[in-house]
């Protein structure tokens, strides 16, 4: 294939060593949604219905064995199955939300990986793209380098425990990757107005995760469930830190998700501790620990390059261009695919109508749904004799999801007050609170 143009992100990082500018963004609002049944279940799409969202029951007992039920009683996901945008643009489609405000569609997975770039510039990626009427539409594709790498050991068994830990803290009874809530949010970077679908790991109906004293904030108490093997050398922590963090703050900034609870595991695949972290505290644990990052870096870097982007699919309107990006380039390449069928693909799932059944727009996220417990325990009898440590998050959490605010996600510790002063007037401070909990 014929490259077209180049984005250039070497010169790119260097110009923006130093972040100086900032843009405005606004704060993610939920737009659409649709539960995807288990393969057990048929798995059937239903457009606007919640019924897939796990609800929090409770702090899974620690310590836990996470290898528990592998890999006998685990529901995979098809393996290289990647699922074109289609799904994100019915959804948008039959919510009856206009595309004359749509910039940008994708799924989440293309916005991580061209926004944790600048973290991590020696991982490959790729996406497809096409513009279609006023839209730039993006597909998912799975790096080449990737495709053909050999499996990380046990990569499967680490999987599953991400998988097995949801399932303790919804108290579900079986481990299913097949099943999933998807949200379609809606955010504006700069002048990019743009539209993704993000699957959401569960939301706190009870509040079990809320900071003490917090108020319930509809469509805000979404969660997001991390695992990690706790470090056992420098080398680890570091991992942990400087790229683990900023993929997760990424994923969870995007999607408004507020906090995460976070559980690691040892060398034996056992739960032993457990952390509630506001997702706008990864920036500056991961300066404390020394290794800081700019998360404004990589707004600035997806902003520049999603700009460029459309900019250039414009000029190639119903044509699909593949977008390459490989370390050892430095750049990002464009080249147009010729007999694809994605442009296509995505008008159809346009062309369907807005459906009566789909929830209003600015409803409760979160609903009314309820999982029934699998005794599970409550918070009070699994962590006895644990340390609580409280944290004071600041970042962009405001509640006007039209009106646009400064992320202020890398703050020092020595402006945390003075912003903390500023949160009655500034709709984009929110304060939020980590809790810590371990055994031996």
């Amino acid at each position: 294939m014929e490259t077209i143009a180049t984005f250039d992100v070497r010169g790119w990082l260097e110009k923006h060593q130093s972040v100086g500018e900032q843009v405005h963004v606004s704060q993610p609002r939920e737009v659409a949604c649709w539960t995807r049944t288990s393969t057990l279940d048929g798995g059937n799409v239903l457009h606007g219905d919640r019924s897939g969202m796990p609800s929090c029951e409770a702090y899974p007992s620690i310590p836990a064995d996470l290898n528990e039920g592998y890999p006998s009683a685990y529901i995979k996901k098809p393996e290289g199955v990647h699922p074109g945008v289609e799904p994100v643009v019915e959804a948008i489609s039959r919510s009856g939300t206009s595309w004359e405000d749509c910039d940008v569609c994708t799924f989440r997975n293309n916005l991580n990986k061209i926004g944790k770039t600048p973290i991590d510039a020696r991982e490959p990626w790729e996406l497809d793209a096409c513009f279609t009427e006023s839209t730039l539409f993006l597909d998912i594709r799975e790096a080449s380098e990737a495709a053909s790498r050999r499996p990380f050991p046990d990569s499967d068994r680490f999987c599953y425990y991400g998988y097995k830990f949801e399932a303790l803290c919804c108290g579900e009874s079986r481990v299913d990757a097949t099943s999933e809530y998807c949200a379609v949010m809606r955010i504006r970077i700069g002048g990019l107005r743009i539209m993704f679908g993000a699957e959401i790991d569960c939301c706190d109906v009870k509040g079990i995760f809320r900071p003490p004293g917090g108020r319930a904030k509809p469509q805000r108490e979404y969660i997001e469930f991390k695992t990690h093997r706790l470090p056992q050398h420098p080398g680890q922590h570091k991992t942990l830190l400087r790229f683990k963090y900023p993929r997760w703050w990424l994923q969870s900034w995007l999607a408004g998700v507020p906090r995460m609870l976070v559980g690691g595991w040892d060398q034996g695949g056992v739960l032993r501790q457990m952390e509630v972290i506001a997702t706008t505290d990864l920036p500056k644990l991961s300066a404390r620990g020394g290794h800081a990052w700019d998360p404004w870096q990589c707004i600035l870097f997806l902003h520049a390059v999603a700009t460029w982007m459309q900019r250039l699919a414009k000029q190639h309107p119903r044509a699909m261009i593949r977008l390459v990006y490989r370390p050892s380039d430095g750049c990002i390449r464009a080249s147009l695919v010729h007999g694809s069928d994605m442009c296509a693909r995505v008008q159809a799932a346009q062309s369907i109508r807005h459906s009566s059944h789909n929830n209003d727009e600015g409803a409760d996220a979160c609903g009314d749904r309820t999982t029934a417990t699998a005794g599970v325990r409550p918070p009070s009898a699994s962590v006895p004799n644990s340390t609580i440590q409280q944290r004071v998050s600041v970042g962009s959490a405001g509640q006007d999801a039209h009106s646009s605010v400064m992320l202020d996600a890398s703050l020092s510790d020595t402006n945390i007050s003075n912003k903390r002063k500023q949160s009655d007037t500034n709709p984009g401070v929110n304060h939020d609170a980590g809790r810590k909990f371990s055994r031996a």
